[in-house]
């Protein structure tokens, strides 16, 4: 399933993209209430999530499966810095809470 904010692009998915996605709706990362918790056993993200506020993670983390994998980039700036609260420091909170386990870059071993 891809999810986006914009409709010109999941109008341009379903154009030029088709194949891709089973399904995609345009929608608010940090409101996917219409997605059963628990879902999907991944959940990734190129360029997208960045962009999107910190709260988004509590949304992702929720509608993927325990033990899932949630992979996303950003921009460094906005992981340093925010407005509000950092994308590092929310990073941070959600390794203290045991909501998920940072890994970066990629494992030696699958």
């Amino acid at each position: 399933m891809g999810v986006d904010l914009s409709a010109a692009s999941i109008q341009y998915i379903t154009s030029y993209r088709c194949g891709i996605y089973d399904q995609v709706r345009v929608g608010d990362l940090t409101d996917l209430s219409a997605i059963p918790d628990a879902s999907f056993d991944a959940v990734l993200s190129a360029g997208v999530i960045g962009l999107a506020p910190q709260e988004s993670l509590d949304e992702i983390i929720r509608v993927t499966k325990p033990q899932g994998l949630i992979a996303y980039s950003f921009n460094q700036n906005r992981y340093d810095y925010d407005s509000d609260i950092s994308w590092g420091t929310k990073h941070e909170l959600l390794t203290k809470q045991r909501l998920w386990q940072n890994i970066e870059g990629y494992p030696e071993k699958l």
